[in-house]
């Protein structure tokens, strides 16, 4: 209230005000101003940090669509076809008597 009617506020300003302000002051504790000044160079860091990142991908976004694509298409052209386990089994039997066949009649003539 001193440095209020100092400056000249004194009519200005309200008792519930001046508390408000002195309960603020308070709280300001060097410990609290440490905390907020790291976390602001923190969140200053990792803004900086993001934008960079933004920034080269924007510079390589051609490459890097390019290299997707390309990543794609190989992994679509060697992932193994789904197999019938059944027709499989039936096919490896009838290779396997077909072979036999002509070994036999190869053996005696």
């Amino acid at each position: 209230k001193g440095f209020a009617s100092m400056v000249g506020m004194n009519e200005v300003l309200q008792d519930s005000h001046l508390d408000g302000v002195v309960k603020i002051c308070h709280r300001v504790t060097p410990k609290g101003i440490k905390r907020t000044l790291r976390t602001t160079k923190v969140t200053v860091y990792i803004v900086k940090f993001v934008r960079r990142i933004f920034k080269l991908i924007n510079k390589y976004k051609s490459v890097l669509a390019f290299l997707f694509i390309l990543q794609w298409t190989k992994s679509a052209t060697f992932r193994p076809m789904p197999v019938n386990k059944r027709a499989q089994k039936k096919a490896t039997k009838k290779a396997l008597k077909e072979a036999m066949k002509s070994s036999r009649s190869g053996f005696f003539f």
